[in-house]
């Protein structure tokens, strides 16, 4: 009987280290970066301004569309004029247009989108390009 109980504790550590190992493992992706919460997706947002300096940002959000993860970027702040066609960007970390021969583009995944970005939907893995543009 002491041999049973014995064996059943054995077997209970080491399913318990097994589990605990999984969960670490299985917790981390192919490069071994912590994998986030499930419903987050993950954006790269790279920004070029009228002085063609590139910077870039990583967002974790559960956000649905463009506007929701340019929102939720840290270090960054989004000027949008509302119409009822939807919302467009005029500004990009204090560079506001002036005129009405600039403004800011966006791709998604390296193409022009066609609706606004509070319309436009994201998934994990995007990357949402934002550049200055004059005619």
């Amino acid at each position: 009987m002491k041999k049973n109980i014995k064996r059943i504790i054995i077997i209970l550590v080491i399913v318990i280290i097994v589990g605990a190992a999984a969960f670490i493992l299985l917790g981390k992706d192919k490069d071994g970066k912590k994998i986030v919460n499930i419903g987050k997706k993950n954006i790269t947002i790279e920004v070029t301004n009228s002085k063609k300096e590139k910077k870039q940002y990583l967002v974790q959000t559960t956000g649905t569309t463009i506007k929701d993860a340019l929102d939720n970027t840290e270090g960054l702040t989004i000027k949008y004029i509302e119409t009822e066609d939807g919302a467009s960007i005029i500004g990009v970390n204090g560079e506001v247009l002036d005129n009405q021969y600039k403004f800011w583009s966006f791709q998604l995944n390296g193409e022009f989108c066609e609706n606004p970005v509070d319309r436009q939907e994201i998934q994990d893995g995007d990357k949402i390009t934002i550049y200055f543009t004059m005619m």
